[in-house]
């Protein structure tokens, strides 16, 4: 039996895109907690397993379904799309709140 997997090179871009991209957030979202003094590593294991591994697992199921129906493989892009805008949003809101200074309170004259 010749189990061959003809997977379109667009469909892995797609889901390297994605995954980078959540990498990314999720790196920008722990160096920020860390800087602030609230990051607990306890929670990792628990944001991994229910804020990447859903996504990344799902956009890979769907990549797989997409190469047997057309409709299915142009989704597969437009949630791609969505989804990189989304993380890409996450991680510009990181990167303003890892440069935000405090000033001081003033007392008024």
């Amino acid at each position: 039996m010749n189990l061959n997997l003809n997977l379109d090179p667009n469909i892995l871009k797609g889901f390297i895109e994605v995954m980078a991209a959540l990498l990314l957030k999720t790196a920008l979202a722990i160096w920020l907690a860390v800087k602030k003094g609230e990051f607990k590593w306890v929670e990792t294991p628990r944001f991994l397993y229910t804020n990447v591994l859903p996504y990344g697992g799902g956009l890979l199921a769907w990549g797989l379904f997409s190469t047997i129906n057309p409709i299915l493989y142009a989704g597969y892009f437009i949630i791609v799309g969505a989804l990189n805008i989304k993380y890409g949003k996450e991680a510009w809101e990181y990167i303003k709140g890892l440069n935000e200074v405090e000033l001081p309170d003033f007392p008024a004259k």
